[in-house]
């Protein structure tokens, strides 16, 4: 989703920056939050701002269009399993979770893009520090549906011991520390029986959204809740499989909910660099990896097609996890979630 923010507001296939600075994520708890408003405070190009955060926990403004991105649960939770393999679990981390770039089509957070009506210019008001990073449940929102408590997952302080880090490439901006040591290596993909083993758990699992984000509970109470605003003018929900079976048309219709006027003759350029394959080629631009940690950016692109958590379960044990996510999202999200990709319009 970043990718095709930055196409639509850029209009070009190459962009000015690597794509981590031109989208901050604004909740890495490895980046000092001063190095992040810094970044976010030079920018003079329609912002796209980065967040794992769900809905409830970052303020709501008029001025931003909040794009939530939705993909598959049992893919997700593959994906974040292979990416985890790749830089390894944050610390202290309980199962995998979001650090580092996320795989393809992985988010379970959305992007916020600023509102200037010609889709370039200064963002209003300046930037600075948002309070706290969280601001109080918008619109009066109470416990989410299904019981499912509210995580208190906004922005907090910077991991102890991180200090101010040193200037770097960017313009008076400070580049973040690097932690001491040589960079761990990969672990070993998991087999097949142990992933399947470990989706298993995943399902049958009555995790605590607010420790436990990327939990089944934490990603159908996020979705959820994504789902219940979608009657907002600036809450649109994005669903992985619609971008896999009609790129173009997705893009055109985000283009137009954006208020983002793209010359016809851009489109088929555009098009193109948002592909997964595209995309892989160009993955040492677009994935930007945590400090200290050395890999082939082209692994985050493993797999750009849907059904791995299908492949790895049986019928019974699918039909388990129905029955399992019908206890946790509202019907019309899950039949939404779940059902096969159609048109944009």
């Amino acid at each position: 989703m970043q990718m095709i923010c930055a196409l639509l507001i850029f209009q070009t296939p190459e962009l000015p920056e690597p794509l981590g600075d031109l989208s901050p994520w604004l909740d890495n708890m490895a980046m000092p939050h001063d190095f992040v408003y810094a970044q976010l405070g030079e920018q003079r190009h329609r912002r796209f701002i980065k967040t794992h955060t769900p809905l409830d926990g970052i303020p709501l403004d008029p001025r931003v269009t909040y794009l939530v991105m939705a993909r598959h649960p049992l893919d997700m939770f593959v994906s974040l399993c292979r990416h985890d393999e790749i830089i390894g679990p944050p610390p202290d981390s309980v199962g995998p979770g979001p650090v580092g770039p996320p795989p393809h089509g992985v988010g379970p957070g959305p992007v916020g893009v600023g509102h200037p009506p010609d889709g370039v210019g200064p963002p209003p008001d300046g930037v600075g520090p948002p309070p706290d990073g969280v601001g109080p449940p918008p619109h009066g929102v109470g416990p989410p549906p299904h019981g499912v408590g509210h995580p208190p997952h906004g922005v907090g302080p910077p991991p102890h011991g991180i200090g101010p880090p040193p200037v770097g490439r960017l313009t008076g901006l400070p580049s973040p520390p690097k932690p001491p040591g040589p960079p761990a290596p990969p672990k070993p993909p998991a087999s097949r029986e142990t992933l399947h083993d470990a989706l298993l758990r995943w399902i049958a699992n009555d995790d605590d959204p607010r420790r436990h984000p990327d939990s089944l509970p934490g990603v159908m109470w996020h979705l959820s809740d994504a789902w219940a605003r979608r009657g907002e003018l600036n809450v649109l929900l994005v669903r992985y499989d619609d971008l896999l079976a009609d790129l173009e048309g997705q893009m055109r219709w985000l283009a137009g909910k954006l208020g983002i006027a793209v010359p016809e003759q851009a489109w088929p350029a555009l098009i193109q660099a948002a592909t997964f394959e595209r995309m892989r080629d160009r993955a040492d631009i677009l994935v930007p990896l945590p400090p200290g940690i050395s890999v082939d950016t082209a692994l985050f692109f493993r797999r750009g097609t849907s059904g791995a958590g299908h492949e790895i379960l049986s019928d019974e044990e699918m039909a388990g996890y129905h029955a399992r996510a019908a206890q946790l999202a509202p019907p019309d999200m899950l039949e939404w979630l779940h059902s096969a990709s159609r048109p944009s319009g």
